[in-house]
């Protein structure tokens, strides 16, 4: 559900939500959790105070409803936010906190620690409420350019998703992939010398995976340089393989892997059925753009 500095948004929001609860569209069968809110305490638009607010409304909603009443809630939003508002770790159901050392400037091949570093902080301190937290979002720019982010290359893209992955697989860690398609829509709100917020896609946005993340997990080694492309060694299996993969072992490892936004929109409804009951794809979008910018933890 979008939540912005005009307390309409989430008004109308909210009424639709209703509407999707009065029809049996959302019920505990098929949504896993829900976002009230990204990142707006971040942005400054809102309070933690109003944030929990917000959330409360919809809890009160959705145990008016019988087939909702089990769903659980939270507020999306950086490690950060939680961590200086611990009055929100208590309120939500579960933490859901967005991670993107993409925005920090770290190096990529530190990227994934650094990452976890800091998400473990926050488990620490979510773990005296007994709250679960999970990565809400992560990824890393493949392509475009931002003078306050990392290089986005299709290299430091494929190493930050293979290192986090394997990284989370590890430490049975949840989270939801930042994103499964490029954005390209969103060019037409960017400044020019800002774009890399189209390109987070594990997917272009024509629907066919990166030949890059399809060599990462196509049974090879891979060396990346940081450059716009990377030297991939296959292990049993020719440069067509790699490219043949997309349909295959690719497929597989990113369905498994990422729990990608198009898991995301399913078990979030975070940026499908709660944000477009309200506003069309092309408002709700542009009101979101910025929320990744200058978004480190």
């Amino acid at each position: 559900m979008w939540v912005d500095a005009t307390a309409s948004s989430f008004q109308a929001e909210k009424a639709a939500f209703q509407t999707l609860l009065d029809t049996g569209v959302v019920t505990a069968d098929n949504i896993v959790g829900i976002h009230v809110g990204s990142e707006a305490v971040y942005r400054e638009e809102v309070t933690a105070a109003e944030a929990i607010s917000y959330l409360e409304e919809i809890r009160t909603l959705c145990k008016a409803n019988s087939a909702a009443a089990k769903i659980p809630l939270t507020i999306a939003d950086i490690g950060d936010t939680y961590t200086a508002h611990p009055e929100m770790i208590e309120a939500v159901d579960y933490v859901s906190a967005n991670y993107f050392p993409f925005w920090e400037k770290v190096d990529i091949d530190g990227a994934a620690d650094h990452f976890y570093t800091r998400f473990s902080a926050l488990v620490k301190t979510a773990s005296t409420y007994n709250k679960e937290v999970i990565v809400g979002e992560t990824g890393w720019a493949s392509d475009g350019t931002d003078a306050d982010a990392s290089p986005a290359t299709a290299a430091n893209a494929a190493k930050y998703f293979y290192d986090f992955y394997t990284l989370a697989a590890e430490k049975d860690l949840m989270y939801f992939y930042f994103s499964a398609f490029d954005e390209a829509w969103k060019l037409a709100t960017l400044e020019a010398n800002e774009t890399v917020e189209a390109y987070f896609g594990l997917f272009t946005q024509d629907g066919a995976l990166k030949d890059i993340i399809s060599a990462a997990f196509d049974n090879s080694t891979s060396s990346f340089d940081g450059s716009n492309s990377a030297t991939i060694t296959v292990v049993g299996g020719d440069a067509s393989t790699t490219a043949a993969s997309i349909a295959g072992d690719a497929d597989d490892a990113t369905n498994d892997a990422t729990q990608n936004e198009t898991n995301s929109d399913d078990a979030t409804q975070n940026e499908t059925n709660s944000d477009d009951a309200t506003q069309d794809d092309t408002s709700t979008q542009t009101s979101t753009t910025t929320s990744h910018k200058d978004c480190a933890m």
